[in-house]
């Protein structure tokens, strides 16, 4: 009984063990079919995305998504905004007798332009495979000139003048002297959109013509006008050089387009007096002109003078700086009522005795008209000794009609007249 017992025990224990592995067995079955199951899954979802990625790779890498675009001989092509061209999108004129090809990838029909696409996918194409996508327009519009340098009426201090501008589109740029030129063109610049650089041009008025002709032939032009003043004024001479001023002043200057002339005079504060050109007296560039003031209140009084030029590109000069006397009162005669007298009547001797106050004195003379009608004139004295002039003059027989004459270093002069005859 006790080994059949033994038996039973390892029967049991057989069976559980077969149980156990048979469990094992399953869970592993149930474990591989969910495994199976998920790669199969990932397949579908790896050959779905293969599927769908494929025509687009193959798409953007195929040459039919670039195109020849043809264009005839002065047609405009409008390129799209890009990151390249932010400030306005550019264009380009074919110039091709022939007509010209350009390789696109884009043409935006709402706004009119295109896109550029890769040159070596074009060149797989067929080369006379042309796409007629959108709508290229004739070019009959002249390039726009927009000048920034010279301005009209500008003025300019030197010969060498900035010459800028800019187009809207390439084109071939001339410009004509019209005042000097002799109807020749001088080159700019070949197949530009801008040009930034000094030309020289004449003194004085210049009138240029600017051409600019595009690749089809149109024309664009532009006038303009500017001055050029490169040279500083000259102040030849003035007048008094020296000793007295009696309120006449002359300058004399070179100048071709002189603004502004200025006398300036006076002691520590200067007093000014601006003169009109057209009172000038002028031989090509060259000027002289007069003026006068009143010196009346530095009478006797020592003044300093100059003159001031400024030409029309406000050039200046400057004279050099005078000092003066002033003397504006003729001199004084103390004895007008006795001052010459004759020994008897007929003589021929006359005696003169002038009693004069004039602290610039310069000369006694008298004048008369001789039997030909010419003045002469002689000199009495050239000093005074103790304020007079005694002299004896002597006269042929006639009658006599003498103005006596006073004068002073200042220019001023006091003249009198006297009567008589000689036997």
């Amino acid at each position: 009984m006790i080994k059949n017992k033994g038996k039973i025990e390892v029967n049991e224990k057989n069976i559980k063990k077969d149980n156990f592995n048979k469990s094992n067995k399953r869970n592993l079955m149930a474990i591989s079919s969910r495994l199976t199951t998920a790669l199969l899954i990932f397949l579908m979802i790896f050959i779905l995305a293969v599927l769908i990625i494929t025509p687009i790779i193959n798409a953007s890498s195929s040459p039919s998504r670039v195109f020849w675009s043809c264009f005839g001989k002065g047609e405009v092509i409008k390129y799209c905004e890009t990151p390249t061209y932010h400030h306005s999108p550019p264009t380009e004129t074919c110039t091709d007798d022939g007509g010209c090809s350009y390789c696109m990838s884009v043409y935006k029909e709402n706004e009119d332009c295109y896109i550029h696409g890769s040159w070596p996918k074009c060149m797989q194409l067929p080369p006379s495979q042309c796409s007629d996508n959108g709508g290229p327009n004739q070019d009959l519009n002249p390039p726009n000139i927009t000048l920034t340098s010279p301005l009209n009426n500008s003025l300019f201090t030197s010969r060498v003048v900035p010459f800028k501008f800019f187009l809207n589109e390439k084109a071939d740029v001339y410009y004509i002297d019209l005042i000097n030129g002799r109807g020749k063109w001088i080159r700019v610049c070949r197949g530009c959109s801008s040009f930034d650089n000094n030309k020289n041009f004449n003194e004085g008025l210049n009138q240029i013509l600017i051409k600019a002709t595009d690749g089809v032939g149109n024309e664009g032009s532009k006038e303009v006008s500017f001055f050029i003043d490169s040279k500083m004024p000259k102040i030849k001479k003035t007048f008094p050089k020296k000793g007295f001023a009696d309120g006449d002043f002359i300058v004399e200057f070179q100048e071709e387009n002189p603004r502004n002339l200025t006398l300036f005079y006076g002691i520590n504060q200067f007093k000014t007096k601006n003169i009109n050109l057209g009172t000038c007296t002028s031989k090509k560039n060259k000027y002289s002109c007069e003026t006068n003031v009143n010196l009346l209140p530095y009478n006797n009084q020592q003044i300093e003078y100059y003159f001031t030029l400024i030409d029309i590109a406000g050039n200046y000069e400057e004279s050099k700086h005078l000092m003066l006397n002033v003397d504006v009162s003729d001199p004084i005669f103390n004895n007008q009522a006795s001052f010459w007298s004759q020994n008897e009547p007929g003589s021929k001797d006359i005696f003169f005795d002038l009693d004069i106050n004039e602290p610039n004195f310069d000369e006694v003379v008298y004048s008369y008209l001789d039997s030909r009608g010419k003045v002469k004139e002689k000199r009495l004295c050239s000093k005074l000794t103790e304020g007079k002039c005694v002299k004896k003059e002597s006269f042929k027989a006639g009658v006599w009609d003498l103005t006596l004459i006073i004068r002073d270093q200042a220019g001023n002069s006091a003249g009198y007249p006297v009567h008589f005859v000689v036997d």
